[in-house]
């Protein structure tokens, strides 16, 4: 089936090796900077969802700081930045602020410069995966379940989807957060079997791409407040609809996915 042909072609095998490099990489600067309030560090993102595709060498990694540290949580982000650049200036990498994650450029891993996410945060309660960031662009906070989304993903049985969602995006080159894919297609495979032939499962997400997803609301299964859709402009949601469309026409499979 050709729809198998991409994902094997594009699915990265090799991911969870460069993220845990990367995490090695920065352990013992965590480590120092958090002294005896570092609860966890670990790789975060698709990597651990097990949804990574070829050609994004992103990696994800999470800070969890025990809800026993008194510091703000602007406090906590902007003191990580600070080391960061400061490290940054011996090992050779460039830290940038984002809004909720600490990006860092210049490292690379084999031949491909690797885009890198560090996001601190702060447990709620102790033993808790519930915890608080910092979202520096509205200078205010929100609430994440970081390991309660891999968890969804790892678990969800629809990760070829998923990805095969993923490899459309960048053929399309479009703005489509990852979360807001994964979210539309388990809404959009809702209630299917885990069975479900790819092309069958792909015309139904394109289906709800076309159809629903542009005033559909996509929120975080652990923080009903955080509408994830919210996340998009309209002109980007708008493109996405545009380009699902273009499948109900299109003649052969490698007009849409390649």
């Amino acid at each position: 089936m050709y729809l198998q042909t991409v994902l094997n072609n594009k699915t990265n095998i090799y991911d969870v090796i460069m993220a845990n490099k990367v995490l090695d990489f920065f352990q013992p600067v965590i480590s120092q900077w958090a002294g005896s309030y570092l609860n966890d560090f670990f790789v975060a993102g698709s990597s651990a969802k097990g949804v990574s595709i070829k050609g994004k060498s992103d990696v994800d990694l999470f800070i969890s700081i025990k809800s026993s540290c008194t510091n703000s949580l602007s406090d906590i982000y902007f003191l990580l930045f600070n080391r960061l650049v400061a490290v940054g200036k011996q090992k050779g990498f460039s830290p940038c602020q984002q809004n909720v994650s600490i990006g860092i450029k210049g490292l690379t891993y084999g031949n491909r410069q690797l885009d890198i996410d560090i996001v601190p945060a702060r447990q709620q309660e102790v033993n808790s995966n519930f915890h608080s960031l910092y979202k520096s662009k509205q200078n205010t906070w929100t609430q994440t379940n970081v390991k309660g989304h891999i968890n969804l993903i790892r678990n969800s049985g629809r990760q070829d989807f998923i990805r095969l969602i993923k490899i459309w995006r960048e053929c399309h080159q479009l703005d489509f957060p990852s979360m807001n894919i994964e979210l539309s297609v388990l809404k959009a495979l809702h209630g299917c079997s885990l069975s479900l032939e790819l092309d069958v499962g792909f015309r139904l997400i394109m289906n709800y791409l076309s159809n629903t997803f542009f005033t559909d609301n996509l929120v975080d299964p652990f923080n009903s407040a955080n509408i994830v859709s919210n996340d998009m402009t309209n002109s980007e949601k708008q493109k996405v609809v545009i380009q699902a469309k273009e499948f109900f026409t299109a003649s052969d499979w490698r007009q849409i996915i390649w």
